[in-house]
């Protein structure tokens, strides 16, 4: 099996590599001037949305407690944060593994084979 598509070219660089990495987190292939990841950090969830159910006048009497209206919302669920430091680890091991495995086919890597063809 021979890949179809070619990923962006290597070398690849985080954004800010020369100052220590920056916070947008982007991932660069150099060749092609553009990125192709973002490695991100803080507070990750899924947010969905949900309609709500309210009054239409918090202070309304009970005789208009039924003049409701659909307000809609989203709601989240939270899984976890990732600190930045670990972002930025993570940034630079994706950067390094990449630049490593130059030469060697991504379905070559996928079958556990790292010997580059030359």
């Amino acid at each position: 099996m021979t890949d179809k598509a070619t990923h962006s070219p290597e070398p690849w660089n985080f954004c800010g590599h020369k100052r220590g990495g920056c916070s947008c987190g982007q991932i660069w292939s150099t060749p092609a001037d553009c990125p192709v990841a973002s490695v991100t950090s803080g507070e990750w969830g899924d947010s969905y949305p949900v309609i709500r159910i309210v009054n239409k006048d918090e202070s309304a009497s009970a005789s208009r407690a039924f003049e409701l209206v659909l307000k809609a919302d989203t709601e989240r669920i939270d899984y976890g944060s990732i600190p930045e430091d670990v972002a930025k680890a993570n940034m630079r091991r994706i950067v390094a593994c990449v630049n490593a495995c130059k030469g060697v086919s991504t379905y070559d890597l996928e079958q556990g084979r790292l010997t580059a063809k030359t």
